[in-house]
């Protein structure tokens, strides 16, 4: 989408005529739909012209023009920022650091691991604000949230009203949101993860060195990824993406901004509102401090459903132009070891050795229950004509905290293998076909039939 798209004006109402809660309701759509394509665009950066743009939101904060550096993805850019604060550490503060693990580690208390991370992000976090600037993105949100129309206050509550109930339903704006959320738990996770790594080349106390060391391998396994999960979780708000500018949401923040701008038939700051566009159409993920800015470009590929969450089979549902990116199914991040195979190649038998519930009901809901009565061993409990119950020992549901139980029904013409899902008190299968069928007997079925 050219530049010149953002130039057409939205204010084509006559100023004596006013604007109803329909008229709103309308432009809204044709603005969420501009402002989410732009979300999720993959179109190549204008360097030079984000740059100039950036450069303009500099002057109007009073700083002087700062060092612009590119990156193929936040993850190459994150790592350089990992790396480039870690080294600036001075030597006291590295010891000291040093003394705090080996503290930790001789007492071998409960929570070891959160407690080491946590010391190391405290002098992470010290140096990072030395670098950048404290508080630094604080100071670029505000500049852009200047451009809220100062009419707001005046604007017909009704009016209100409807752009608030339109956005309070908004399913494809939750899942974009959710989308931003999903990439930097990863980011964090990979991030982490470097940290830990970096630090074992950059500390010379042995046991210290070889503890650190120890950690990276175990949270870098696939068996021990809900460790480093729950650790991301606990300190996601202290992590280095916290840092981190993101045009998907200041897209979705458009939407309203633009909105606002129809309704009062001004615009606020014309100037810093159309250089902030240039901005969000033109940048990928960025950290901006006082005197670095440090942008990632763009996902080279963005696989996504109807309702704007990411998936794809067998392949990465988003991509970066250095080959980093997320596999996904139905808006839920994949492990590689599910991720890049082929969904009707996924096998049952993984569930016997999942223990993320989020990636158990996956599993069970792409490979189906058809294919896992027929894949997995389970214990018959009992028979009826051709509906057999199947209890699954070792599959236990981590709602009810029950084994999971099927009615499994084989087609006597094609051997075709049926199974639904029932409650796991179930003892008799023809009670489970009285169940699922509302009540009605199958002597009745097979009587009507």
């Amino acid at each position: 989408m050219a530049w010149f798209d953002f130039q057409t004006t939205i204010y084509e109402l006559n100023p004596s005529k006013q604007i109803t809660a329909e008229d709103v309701n309308n432009k809204l759509i044709s603005l969420e739909e501009k402002w989410q394509q732009e979300a999720l665009s993959t179109k190549s950066i204008n360097f030079p012209l984000l740059r100039s743009s950036l450069t303009r939101i500099y002057q109007d904060l009073g700083y002087d023009l700062p060092q612009f550096i590119y990156f193929s993805s936040p993850y190459q850019l994150g790592q350089y920022v990992c790396q480039s604060v870690i080294n600036s550490f001075s030597q006291e503060d590295l010891q000291l650091l040093t003394c705090k693990i080996l503290f930790h580690l001789q007492g071998k208390e409960k929570g070891l691991l959160r407690e080491i991370t946590k010391e190391i992000i405290i002098v992470f976090h010290h140096y990072f604000d030395l670098w950048f600037g404290a508080n630094f993105k604080g100071k670029f949100k505000s500049n852009f949230e200047t451009n809220k129309n100062l009419k707001i206050a005046d604007i017909d509550l009704n009016l209100k009203v409807a752009i608030e109930k339109r956005r309070s339903h908004h399913k494809k704006q939750d899942n974009i949101k959710q989308l931003v959320k999903q990439i930097k738990i990863k980011l964090n996770e990979e991030f982490l993860l470097f940290i830990f790594n970096y630090l074992v080349e950059k500390i010379t106390h042995k046991v210290v060195k070889k503890a650190l060391k120890i950690i990276a391998n175990t949270l870098s396994t696939s068996k021990s990824n809900q460790h480093l999960s729950q650790l991301v979780n606990e300190f996601e708000n202290n992590l280095l993406c916290k840092y981190f500018l993101t045009p998907e949401l200041f897209c979705l923040k458009a939407i309203k901004f633009d909105c606002y701008n129809y309704i009062c038939q001004t615009i606020n700051n014309e100037q810093n509102w159309e250089n902030w566009q240039k901005i969000i159409v033109n940048s990928g993920w960025f950290i901006a401090g006082k005197n670095f800015c440090l942008i990632s470009d763009k996902p080279k590929e963005i696989s996504i459903n109807k309702d704007y969450l990411l998936h794809n089979e067998g392949a990465l549902a988003l991509t970066y132009l250095d080959g980093k990116g997320l596999y996904a199914y139905e808006g839920v991040i994949l492990p590689p070891k599910y991720g890049q195979i082929k969904l009707e190649n996924w096998q049952g038998k993984w569930l016997l050795k999942e223990n993320n519930a989020e990636l158990r009901r996956v599993l069970i809901q792409a490979i189906g229950y058809n294919k896992l009565a027929t894949e997995l061993k389970a214990e018959e409990v009992d028979t009826w004509a051709e509906y057999t119950i199947l209890r699954f020992n070792d599959i236990i549901d981590d709602i009810d905290k029950q084994p999971i139980c099927l009615l499994k029904m084989t087609c006597p013409s094609t051997n075709f293998i049926h199974a639904l899902r029932i409650p796991p008190d179930f003892t008799s299968a023809r009670e489970a076909i009285r169940w699922i069928n509302w009540g009605i007997d199958p002597d009745d079925i097979i009587m009507a039939s």
